[in-house]
């Protein structure tokens, strides 16, 4: 993979987009957090209080929840607010954690990426609530896509062609699945510009040493912590 851009490092296991600052806080965890455990250490190394955050019961679907405060484990994968200082969580080890942030009318939202979400049009689903419950413009958004599997490491059946034709590519090995990239295009398909969106670079797979793998190590891997906030 090449090098990370967009990304800084400001302790072990702590990882900022720049560009969100100062109007918003989007972060994720290396392997020294472990979601089932560390988030409330995670967001008090970031300066946040653990109990103003929303978490959720992941279930590789496309519901985006609406949140004016703190809740936990309620059923989803994505979140949305409008509400300063409240911490929207996603958990991965895999799958894309995707951050985004409206300059214009100050909203925020994350949501948690898999080909499973992508195929129900998760990152479609995100854009459209925050457009009904913010008028928001995705002109304006700001888009992150932190760590996921990388189409090297992605190995999928056949049937991905046509699930996602275009971004499956053959090899030798069998073939492989650009998540990312299928995002990417998903992002600009709704109205993002290119330019607006900031990816790591940094695949799950290839860089076990730093983050979990789900497809290295198994179902039983742990999961990092992602979190975006406005201030």
């Amino acid at each position: 993979m090449p090098p990370e851009k967009n990304v800084v490092s400001f302790q072990s296991g702590i990882y900022l987009f720049p560009e969100f600052a100062p109007e918003a806080k989007a972060a994720f965890s290396g392997r020294e957090f472990e979601a089932s455990k560390d988030l409330a250490l995670f967001l008090g190394c970031l300066g946040e209080k653990p109990e103003r955050s929303c978490t959720l019961n992941q279930v590789h679907g496309d519901q985006i929840v609406v949140v004016s405060g703190p809740v936990k484990e309620i059923e989803g994968d994505g979140l949305v607010t409008k509400e300063p200082n409240l911490a929207l969580v996603v958990r991965t080890a895999d799958c894309a954690p995707v951050f985004f942030y409206d300059s214009r009318c100050g909203a925020v939202g994350i949501c948690h990426a898999g080909w499973r979400g992508a195929k129900k049009g998760i990152i479609f689903r995100m854009i459209e609530t925050l457009k009904r419950e913010f008028d928001s413009d995705p002109s304006f958004l700001r888009v992150g896509i932190g760590p996921a599997i990388c189409d090297h490491c992605y190995e999928v059946g056949e049937e991905f062609e046509e699930y996602f034709p275009g971004w499956v590519k053959h090899a030798s090995e069998g073939f492989f699945f650009d998540l990312v990239g299928t995002i990417r295009k998903q992002l600009t398909l709704a109205g993002v510009d290119e330019e607006s969106i900031s990816d790591s670079n940094l695949c799950t797979a290839c860089s076990m040493n730093r983050f979990f793998s789900a497809r290295r190590e198994g179902e039983t891997a742990g999961r990092f912590l992602s979190v975006i906030l406005l201030k």
